[in-house]
């Protein structure tokens, strides 16, 4: 925003912006015919309609994706600080039985 604002000036417009009803006034009329104070609402409008698109953006849903992750390694397991999927212990006892059977005999 330019310095050639006064804080008047900025207020009425937020004023304006917030109570939709004040821009059918001769009030409104008279004070958005001057040049710089028209420039300030379409400016001070610009920011607000943005804010509102900000706020209704969709942010992500972190508790739907914890759930989802959750779900995807329910399986797993936690051994020794790492996560392992069940049949790498299934694969690693039916090795290790298959060596003693066979070094035994």
């Amino acid at each position: 925003m330019n310095k050639k604002y006064n804080h008047i000036d900025i207020e009425y417009a937020i004023e304006v912006l917030n109570s939709p009803q004040l821009s059918l006034g001769e009030d409104f009329r008279e004070w958005i015919s001057d040049k710089d104070n028209l420039e300030l609402y379409k400016e001070l409008r610009k920011y607000r309609e943005a804010g509102f698109i900000a706020e209704n953006y969709k942010r992500p849903d972190v508790d739907k994706q914890w759930n989802k992750e959750r779900d995807r390694l329910k399986d797993y397991l936690f051994y020794g600080g790492l996560l392992l999927h069940p049949l790498f212990l299934y694969y690693r006892l039916l090795i290790y039985f298959m060596l003693k059977v066979f070094w035994i005999s």
